[in-house]
C-alpha cells in the first residue's frame, strides 16, 4: 500500500512538471528564468564582493548590502499607484521591470568605467549604493505587482500550480549561472573587469523576463477601492502572521555578513562566497520542488509553519 501511494505521488509530481513544461506556460518559464538569473548575478552574491573589491570598508558594505531590503516597503504604494493609473497593472509592471530588472547593465557599465580608469573607485562605490537602493524600491514593488498579475489571470488552484514551479525555474537558473561565476572569480586577487561578465549576463537575462511579461495573459484593469470605502473586517489572525513573518525576515540579514566574513576575515576569494550562494540556491531548488508538489493540494499554512521551523 505504501509503495503504491509513493508511486502515485511520484507520478503526480512528474505529471505536474510535464504539464508545466508545455507551451501554455512558456511565458512563466521566461519570467522565472529571468528572476532567478538577475537575482543571482546582479544581487548580493556578486555586488557584496564587488563593493569590497572597490575598497569599501566592511562595515559600510554591510550596511549597503542590507539597506536595499527596505525597498519591500514600497509594496505599500501599490494600491495608490493602481488608482492613479486607472488599474493599469500590466503597464506599471513592465515599466518597473524596465527600470529595475535591467540593473545588470547599469552595474556592468559602472564597473567597466572603473576598469578602464575613467571612474574613481569611491565614485563607483557611491553609484552602486545609490543604484542598489533605487533597485530595492523598484524590486519590492515589482514583486508585488507580479503576484497581483498572477492573481488576476489565474484561478486559485492554477496559481498554486504555477507560482512554485516558476520559482523552481528561477532557482535552477540562479544555481546554474552562479557556478561558472564562482569559477570565474575564484582568484583572491581577481581583477575588477571580470565582474562585468556576470553583471552583463544579468542584463541580458532581464530582457528575457520582459519578453515573458509581454507574453503573459493580460490582467485587464485592476481596480483598487479607496481605503475609506472598504468595510471588510481585519482578520484576527493577521497580526500574528505579520509578527511571525517579521521575526522570520530577520534571518535574511545574515547573508551579507557571511560573505563579508569569508572575504575580509578568512581571506577567501569572491568566487568562494558565490559558490556558497550557488549551494544555497541548489537547496532552494529541492525545497521549491517539494513545496510545488504539496501546495497544489495541501495547506499553505502548514507549509509556512514547517518552513519557519526548519529555518529556526
Amino acid at each position: 500500500m505504501e509503495r503504491r501511494r509513493s508511486k502515485g505521488f511520484d507520478g503526480a509530481v512528474v505529471g505536474g512538471w510535464r504539464r508545466f513544461a508545455g507551451s501554455r506556460f512558456r511565458a512563466f518559464h521566461a519570467v522565472g528564468f529571468s528572476q532567478g538569473a538577475v537575482g543571482a548575478l546582479a544581487g548580493g552574491a556578486v555586488t557584496t564582493p564587488l563593493m569590497l573589491a572597490l575598497g569599501g570598508p566592511p562595515a559600510f558594505v554591510l550596511v549597503a548590502s542590507v539597506l536595499p531590503g527596505l525597498g519591500s516597503l514600497s509594496q505599500l504604494a501599490l494600491p495608490w499607484i493602481l488608482r492613479r493609473t486607472g488599474g493599469n497593472l500590466r503597464g506599471v509592471t513592465l515599466l518597473l521591470a524596465a527600470l529595475g530588472d535591467t540593473r545588470g547593465f547599469w552595474y556592468a557599465g559602472i564597473v567597466a568605467l572603473v576598469a578602464v580608469g575613467v571612474l574613481p573607485h569611491q565614485a563607483a562605490l557611491a553609484a552602486l549604493v545609490v543604484l542598489s537602493l533605487f533597485v530595492g524600491l523598484v524590486g519590492g514593488l515589482s514583486g508585488s505587482n507580479l503576484l497581483a498579475w498572477y492573481h488576476a489571470v489565474l484561478p486559485e488552484r492554477e496559481r498554486r500550480f504555477v507560482s512554485p514551479r516558476t520559482g523552481v525555474v528561477g532557482a535552477i537558473a540562479g544555481a546554474a549561472l552562479l557556478a561558472p561565476t564562482a569559477w570565474l572569480l575564484h582568484d583572491i586577487h581577481v581583477g575588477l573587469g571580470l565582474f562585468v561578465v556576470p553583471l552583463f549576463v544579468a542584463g541580458l537575462a532581464s530582457l528575457v523576463g520582459i519578453y515573458g511579461l509581454l507574453r503573459l495573459p493580460r490582467p485587464g484593469r485592476v481596480t483598487v477601492p479607496d481605503r475609506a470605502h472598504i468595510t471588510a473586517e481585519r482578520p484576527p489572525a493577521l497580526d500574528r502572521f505579520v509578527r511571525v513573518s517579521t521575526f522570520g525576515a530577520i534571518g535574511f540579514g545574515l547573508g551579507p555578513p557571511l560573505s563579508i566574513y569569508a572575504i575580509v576575515v578568512l581571506g577567501l576569494s569572491p568566487g568562494f562566497t558565490i559558490a556558497l550562494s550557488a549551494i544555497a540556491t541548489l537547496a532552494s531548488v529541492v525545497a521549491a520542488a517539494v513545496v510545488g508538489s504539496r501546495l497544489e493540494k495541501g495547506s499553505a499554512a502548514g507549509i509556512l509553519r514547517a518552513a519557519h521551523g526548519i529555518r529556526a
